[in-house]
């Protein structure tokens, strides 16, 4: 490989990470994500975590989404929320005003203008729907969070385990997926993306070394 071909390399790929995504960043209060489907985060800068998004495991019950979770899994860094977590991505959501639900008052959270399929787009076309674990011991085991656009709800004890079953893959409601909400520590797991200063800076060297090598070779 030559000089020329070497510096022509050098710049396309410095030019391909600094050109711009088509993505749209998706944004409700401290929650980010984009809308074409290349990552399946959901940033929370409020709490610090990450959210999978809605459709990732949506086609999973409780039993299979513990072994995608597990130290053998493909998702083994990511858990399932309990209520606790479920109040912290409403809480996300809002921000950084105050919803009007918490985990003691009741399911209607309010309404911040959500757009249908923004956060995976599971369960049906008007709304999307995600489980938690609810540990309130007042018998039930599953809560459940609805997005939609006439407003958010949270429901801390919504039915079983049994019931939210019903709608993985091999159940009754099979044709309305709805996953668990699960999260993770900010960026575990994740490898920085580079930075422009730092590929420009390598494009320059590269230059650099490939004039010195083309003077060393007019010398000879």
């Amino acid at each position: 490989m030559d000089n020329r071909t070497l510096t022509t390399i050098l710049i396309l790929l410095i030019f391909s990470f600094l050109s711009p995504s088509h993505a749209s960043s998706i944004n409700y209060g401290a929650l980010q994500s984009d809308d074409d489907g290349t990552t399946e985060i959901i940033s929370d800068s409020l709490n610090n975590v990450e959210w999978l998004r809605l459709d990732a495991l949506a086609n999973l019950n409780y039993a299979q989404t513990l072994t995608s979770t597990s130290s053998v899994g493909a998702y083994n860094n990511w858990n399932i929320a309990h209520n606790f977590h479920a109040q912290q991505f409403i809480d996300a959501m809002f921000s950084p005003d105050t919803p009007t639900c918490s985990i003691n008052t009741g399911p209607n959270c309010g309404n911040p203008a959500y757009n249908d399929g923004d956060f995976g787009g599971n369960f049906d076309p008007s709304s999307e729907l995600v489980f938690f674990i609810s540990d309130n011991n007042i018998g039930q085991e599953v809560g459940l969070i609805t997005l939609s656009a006439s407003g958010i709800t949270k429901d801390d004890e919504w039915a079983s385990i049994d019931d939210s079953d019903k709608f993985s893959l091999a159940g009754a409601n099979s044709a309305l997926p709805i996953s668990w909400l699960l999260y993770r520590e900010m960026n575990t797991g994740s490898i920085p993306e580079p930075l422009p200063t730092t590929l420009i800076t390598i494009g320059l060297i590269g230059i650099a070394i490939s004039r010195k090598r083309k003077v060393e070779e007019l010398k000879k």
